[in-house]
């Protein structure tokens, strides 16, 4: 089975999704990168802050007071905040929230370390307590003491509700964009091509009108203008090969036809002077012989023509009838006897369909087909052979088979057999009287038929198959 292909619209659509989706994923993987970053470094300011603001009440070495420690819960639980004390021994000695102590020694935890070292530190982790992610700002107080806020950093939600607020909208923008973007190629791009494709499939079938095309992007106004041309350029060789083919036909008639009366005339007196007695020299009648031989040839040739002329001309027309399948075959036999008989070869008919079936067609034209078929298998094979002729049908035709075990048809040769003139074997051929026309005939009166003609072989010396096909 060959590749399934789509088409080009299809394809502008697939992209476009795509392309939507790639630029969604970017957009929505870099809007989470920035506004994580910015969301962190507001909530680091905002903890800085409020440690700025409670560092004054760390700053003595003494406890914190109960009326401290109550402005803190209430600072802490107002602002959303934690509020740990940390001294340098990493223990915790003081926590604004309840539910976090006793809390383990905190002096591995890096915004500690970096406090006490650089004077401020930050970090952002998974909560050791709760599964929350925290933010860390510490800052130090004094030599012994460092002072930590931090806050749940709940970026997800926060990020969800920016994404509803301003991503969503600009994504609808997106995606109308694309939309329009990909009507737009459609109508710009892909409508014209669709055009273009029309006029391909119309010059396949022979139509080469001019089409009057335009568009507003220049290599598809380039692509209209080349097919304008080659339209004319196609339709002007066309005129001319018809005007030669016209003339080649004129030609082949008029001269068959003038050369019918002297060939008629040069067999006739050459008959009378053979058969008169008084002529007694051998020579002269071997060359007499030689000239009927090939006046005949000459004559035959003439009448192949004059029917090819016929056949290919437009202007007669031929008159079809019902006519009866065994009546067709029987005067095919008779037609085929005398060069049968003379090759002592056996015609073996088989007539797969009944005696009373008929077929509408030309008589004395598809007689002459068939028998044409049988004498090329005569011709092309040796003495007393059997050639085979097979009637039959199939959904569309009424077949007519011959086959023989002659010299067989090379594959370079099958293409070209039913050309005028061209012969498998020109010596075999000419010294038999054949023409070279007869299966350049056959096809003829096979199209004339609405028909067609196939040849077939397995290779030299091993037989042909030819079969004429005349529709039902």
């Amino acid at each position: 089975m060959g590749k399934r292909r789509i088409s080009f619209k299809t394809e502008i659509i697939v992209y476009s999704i795509l392309l939507l989706s790639l630029t969604t994923l970017l957009v929505t993987i870099a809007a989470y990168v920035s506004f994580s970053k910015t969301t962190k470094d507001a909530k680091l300011k905002e903890l800085k802050q409020h440690a700025v603001f409670l560092k004054d009440y760390f700053n003595s070495d003494s406890s914190i007071s109960e009326a401290d420690d109550v402005f803190f819960k209430k600072y802490s639980s107002n602002n959303n905040i934690r509020i740990t004390a940390v001294d340098a021994k990493g223990d915790v000695i003081y926590e604004s929230n309840d539910n976090y102590t006793p809390l383990e020694n905190h002096i591995s935890r890096k915004e500690i370390i970096d406090a006490f070292n650089l004077n401020e530190g930050y970090d952002k982790r998974k909560s050791s307590t709760f599964s929350d992610v925290y933010i860390y700002y510490a800052l130090k107080c004094s030599d012994n003491l460092v002072l930590r806020i931090s806050s749940k950093f709940e970026i997800i939600s926060q990020y969800q509700r920016t994404f509803i607020v301003v991503l969503l909208p600009l994504l609808l923008i997106l995606t109308s964009i694309m939309i329009a973007l990909s009507i737009y190629v459609y109508l710009h791009i892909t409508k014209p091509i669709y055009s273009i494709v029309k006029i391909a499939n119309k010059y396949n079938k022979g139509e080469y009108e001019t089409p009057h095309l335009s568009s507003s992007i220049k290599e598809i106004t380039i692509l209209y203008e080349t097919l304008n041309n080659m339209a004319l350029s196609i339709r002007d060789q066309i005129n001319q090969l018809s005007v030669l083919e016209r003339t080649r036909k004129d030609f082949v008639a008029n001269v068959s036809h003038e050369l019918k009366t002297p060939l008629t005339a040069i067999k006739g007196f050459t008959e009378l002077l053979l058969q008169d007695e008084n002529s007694k020299d051998e020579n002269t009648k071997n060359f007499l012989n030689i000239i009927l031989k090939n006046s005949v040839q000459m004559e035959n040739i003439v009448k192949d023509l004059l029917l090819l002329s016929s056949l290919e001309c437009s202007d007669i027309q031929y008159s079809f009838s019902s006519v009866s399948l065994k009546e067709l075959i029987d005067e095919v036999v008779e037609a085929s006897s005398y060069r049968i008989q003379k090759a002592s070869d056996t015609l073996d008919c088989k007539l797969t369909l009944s005696d009373n079936y008929k077929i509408t067609c030309h008589k004395g034209l598809l007689v002459q087909a068939i028998t044409n078929l049988i004498s090329n298998a005569v011709i092309y094979s040796p003495e007393n052979s059997v050639i085979e002729l097979q009637v039959y049908e199939d959904s569309k035709y009424v077949c007519f088979q011959i086959k023989d075990n002659g010299i067989g048809i090379d594959k370079k040769d099958i293409n070209r057999i039913f050309e005028r003139f061209y012969r498998v074997d020109k010596s075999r051929s000419r010294s038999s009287g054949g023409t070279g026309l007869g299966l350049s005939i056959v096809k003829h009166i096979a199209e004339l038929h609405k028909g067609k003609t196939t040849a077939d072989s397995k290779g030299n010396n091993k037989g042909s198959e030819f079969t004429l096909y005349i529709p039902k």
